[in-house]
């Protein structure tokens, strides 16, 4: 028997030795060998291992004989792409590209029969593995481990916090608003194209915290509505049993895992914090739904009032909330509801008023002129990408939304859990009509406030959902992304931190009433945030506002006043960018100097380094 098992398991753990080994060690036959003799032994150890081996004979060894089927096909589709067949297509009298074509479709057309038995065998439903993979997936040690990766993804953004000190221009804004008195920021910020409350946050905790650097706070101050709704999800998840406790530990881990989520946890923007509010939003909306109470009504009211004081977009967002209530009070017929939800739409548009009358002149401002451009069909694809990333992200995140609609939910839950699986969707259709209305105002980053609802809106599908071995191969696909973006967020932010650190290096080579110059507003506004020293933009100007922001923002427009500063004993250096290249040397030469290459640096792209000097 133990030898009929093992023969039954074989192409299972051959063809996943041979797969891991392509996907590993490419064109290495030494590694294919090796994992070619790991599988045989796991053959053996499958086939000698008795309850498995009586599991898989009570159901005839589907399982083995499906994933071996697919895996040999995928191993088949990574072989063709992975190795060279030049010498089999001559042989063929074929090119090796039409071989590699004929293979793949081949794998393809063998993997079909086996996908179809496979999705036969995990729609299936009921049995005693069906209530083993329930108890399992619900039980707090599954809990605590999905909770225990969200921390470790929160850990490592607080690591980077201190070890990443690159910003960008934007976060360099950010950090030079919040130096200005309350009331001169408010009016800074009308005539920017943002609501104010997220800088009045980051200035309320610098100001709290005058010792602690401004850098590594602020970024800390963005991971705070994560930690936040990652403690939630903590205690939701431990204070409670069954479908809540699964999708409380998936949130957790989608959290932080999940496309986009780990590079603006940690952004000093407005972004996380709006996520914060508009997920609020729509839980004090779920809440209110399910028991009616007044605390639902007021919670409903404050978040929704603070997201759109955040982000015009995480307005947009909480709106989904609202339209949500809407739809239950007039299912239900509430008289009574539809007066409480009357009221709170009538407190919430009133207290925003003082506002909408300076996001009415904002929309003024961005008729004239706006940086974002047109948006086409490519665009539109990538806010797709942005959400989901990898297309395995994509198929696992349609097949929970599809069976968890094949179920017929109903009440506050069902109701609830649509809004939130709906609620980027809806946003990204508000900003393309305004896009169409206005001109374009709509880019990929605006969806993250959306990221919380979309994540929830998932766990709970998930969780709720009665299949459960479909339940266990979506979990491993979100692991599996987790995995992959994690991997991603640490070289980035190892990149983003060498590239700092070379011109920070240069930096303190320089005397400290050195001219630093600039040959694009980004490189400009950069230095601006990483010193306190006056940074100027050589015949380019970042604008208005940023001069009314900063205090240390100038233009330079004439070589004259190079000449002068190099008479006078100053150091100039022109931090020169790849697509300005020549401006330095352009420069002397109208001021009757010369270029001299200093150095090698950059901020996530490469800089050169000249100092200005007499001929």
């Amino acid at each position: 028997m133990n030898g009929k098992r093992m023969l039954q398991n074989l192409p299972f753990a051959v063809s996943g030795g041979v797969l891991l080994a392509l996907w590993a060690a490419g064109n290495s036959k030494k590694a294919v060998l090796l994992c070619g003799v790991l599988a045989l032994a796991a053959a053996v150890a499958l086939g000698r291992a008795p309850a498995l081996g009586r599991w898989l004979r009570d159901r005839r060894d589907p399982l083995g004989t499906v994933c071996g089927a697919l895996a040999a096909a995928w191993g088949g589709v990574l072989f063709a792409g992975n190795w060279k067949f030049e010498g089999i297509a001559a042989r063929l009298g074929l090119a090796p590209g039409m071989l590699v074509a004929v293979l793949a479709v081949a794998a393809v057309l063998a993997a079909l029969p086996a996908a179809v038995a496979l999705a036969t065998w995990l729609l299936q439903r009921g049995g005693a593995l069906e209530d083993r993979c329930r108890a399992v997936l619900e039980s707090r040690p599954v809990f605590g481990i999905l909770w225990l990766c969200g921390a470790a993804l929160l850990a490592l953004q607080a690591y980077f916090v201190v070890a990443n000190p690159y910003i960008w221009q934007d976060e360099v804004f950010t950090l030079k608003l919040i130096r200005h008195p309350v009331g001169e920021l408010v009016a800074l910020t009308a005539v920017d194209v943002h609501p104010p409350l997220y800088y009045l946050i980051v200035k309320a905790f610098v100001t709290a915290l005058p010792g602690v650097p401004a850098i590594p706070l602020a970024k800390l101050v963005s991971l705070l509505p994560y930690l936040l709704l990652w403690l939630g999800a903590g205690v939701a998840g431990w204070r409670r049993s069954g479908p809540v406790r699964l999708g409380a530990g998936v949130f957790a881990l989608c959290l932080g895992g999940m496309p986009k989520l780990l590079d603006y946890g940690t952004e000093i923007r407005m972004y996380s914090w709006g996520l914060f509010f508009v997920t609020g939003g729509l839980l004090a909306a779920w809440y209110t739904a399910r028991t009616g109470k007044v605390r639902g009504w007021v919670g409903l009211v404050i978040f929704g009032l603070l997201a759109a004081y955040t982000h015009y977009f995480a307005c947009v967002a909480v709106a989904v909330a609202y339209l949500a209530l809407l739809v239950w009070q007039l299912v239900r017929r509430d008289r009574r509801g539809l007066v409480r939800w009357g009221i709170a739409a009538a407190v919430t548009v009133a207290a925003y008023l003082p506002w909408l009358f300076v996001l009415l002149a904002q929309l003024r401002t961005v008729q004239g002129n706006y940086w974002i451009e047109p948006i086409t069909l490519q665009t539109v694809q990538g806010y797709g990408t942005f959400l989901f990333g990898s297309g395995s992200l994509w198929v696992a995140v349609a097949l929970v939304t599809v069976l968890w609609l094949t179920t017929c939910p109903r009440g506050a839950d069902g109701l609830c859990v649509g809004a939130a699986l709906l609620c980027p969707f809806w946003t990204i259709a508000v900003g393309l009509v305004a896009s169409a209305v206005v001109r374009p105002v709509f880019v990929a980053r605006y969806l993250v406030p959306e990221l919380g609802c979309l994540w929830l809106g998932v766990a709970a599908a998930l969780a709720l959902l009665p299949r459960q071995r479909i339940k266990v191969v979506v979990l491993a696909v979100l692991l599996a992304t987790a995995w992959g973006d994690t991997r991603a967020f640490v070289a980035d932010q190892q990149y983003q931190a060498s590239e700092t650190r070379s011109t920070l290096a240069v930096l303190d080579t320089l005397p400290q009433d050195a001219k630093l110059v600039s040959t694009a507003t980004r490189v400009q506004e950069k230095l601006a945030g990483l010193c306190e020293r006056e940074s100027y933009g050589w015949q380019v100007s970042p604008g208005e506002l940023p001069k009314s922001v900063y205090d240390n923002l100038y233009d330079l427009t004439d070589a004259a006043t190079l000449t002068q500063w190099v008479e006078a004993g100053r150091t100039v250096c022109f931090f020169e960018d790849a697509a300005n290249a020549g401006a330095a040397q352009k420069a002397a030469q109208q001021a009757g100097l010369q270029a001299r290459p200093l150095a090698e640096c950059g901020l996530c792209e490469p800089l050169t380094v000249w100092e200005i000097v007499k001929k």
